[in-house]
């Protein structure tokens, strides 16, 4: 553990480099700093905060520039924001206002949160399976064709077609319906089929055929994979100087199970710098949390470099996800 004068150094060094994206001399991090000593006492205790892994020094003669060990001292011992007035305003207003289905809100709130950030943002949609059915309809199209419409209680619309194998009278795909209410309404998406319509040993009769098809056809909407919005791809040149990283980032974006490993399912905020990313050996901090949907969950998150400014990120994330997860339950 640093002592009271370390910390308040590196804390001013980390402060000084989010701000600047430079390395910082010790006049500069004394000048941040609550410390009344020399500048010659600041360049000693920077060279103890080198030997012990907690900042870097890129060049002999430049200053120096937090480590991951320095951000993660800092992130757990030192950060503190207080969002602006105006800022907290538009998180609130946005969720009192917005009337959207859910994926339509969640894209909107992945805009939302790279705007307030100004950070690349993320939102993962809940898990379908676990999400229950609020209402559910069979709609006739043709003989053979019908689209099965099921809205789930986070507000989520699926709509699926379904081919049948027989035909089917429009009264017989109104008794299909009600009997599709009778096993599915207020159960988990993902629910075990039914029991078969005809006894064991006996061919289903063309109904229960149909009914089978139309119950797999649920079934596999249950399964998909959560979707993932992602939003603010066009900062990454602003935030890392370095091409090879935008490059890496960008690719890292463009893989949905990439994006879900980087989000962490935990609840509360979860923060995640350098190499305690799994598989990922760069300059990259990623800020999640999770939001409730019903008896689901999503994931939300910001990402950047180590240096982002990690009290805002924090603030908005809570802030938001707070918000969406009261949106949904409305």
């Amino acid at each position: 553990m640093l002592d009271d004068r370390r910390s308040e150094i590196l804390r001013s060094l980390v402060e000084c480099h989010i701000r600047t994206g430079a390395p910082a001399s010790s006049t500069m991090v004394l000048e941040n700093s609550d410390l009344e000593v020399s500048p010659a006492t600041v360049r000693k205790e920077l060279a103890l905060l080198e030997e012990d892994g907690y900042a870097a020094q890129p060049h002999t003669s430049a200053g120096r520039v937090p480590t991951a060990l320095g951000y993660r001292f800092y992130v757990d011992n030192q950060v503190a924001f207080q969002l602006r007035r105006a800022v907290r305003s538009r998180i609130s207003s946005f969720f009192s206002e917005v009337e959207l289905e859910l994926d339509r809100l969640l894209h909107a709130t992945s805009r939302l949160l790279s705007d307030v950030t100004r950070l690349p943002a993320v939102v993962v949609g809940p898990h379908l399976a676990a999400e229950r059915i609020r209402s559910i309809n069979l709609v006739s199209l043709q003989l053979r064709l019908a689209l099965l419409v099921v809205v789930t209680e986070s507000a989520r619309v699926l709509q699926e077609i379904c081919r049948l194998p027989a035909p089917l009278t429009g009264e017989e795909v109104s008794e299909m319906e009600t009997l599709l209410r009778s096993h599915a309404l207020g159960a988990p998406l993902g629910l075990p089929a039914p029991p078969a319509l005809s006894p064991p040993g006996v061919p289903p009769t063309p109904f229960g055929s149909c009914f089978q098809e139309v119950w797999a056809t649920l079934e596999r909407a249950a399964v998909r994979v959560s979707d993932v919005y992602v939003m603010g791809t066009g900062r990454l040149a602003d935030l890392w100087d370095d091409l090879d990283a935008v490059s890496q980032v960008l690719g890292v974006l463009e893989r949905e199970a990439a994006v879900l490993d980087l989000l962490a399912s935990d609840p509360g905020i979860n923060i995640r710098i350098g190499e305690e990313i799994p598989d990922l050996e760069m300059d990259l901090a990623v800020v999640s949390t999770s939001f409730l949907a019903g008896n689901s969950s999503g994931r939300i998150g910001v990402l950047g470099p180590m240096r982002m400014n990690y009290g805002r990120a924090i603030s908005v994330v809570q802030r938001v996800s707070a918000g969406l997860a009261d949106r949904i339950g409305v």
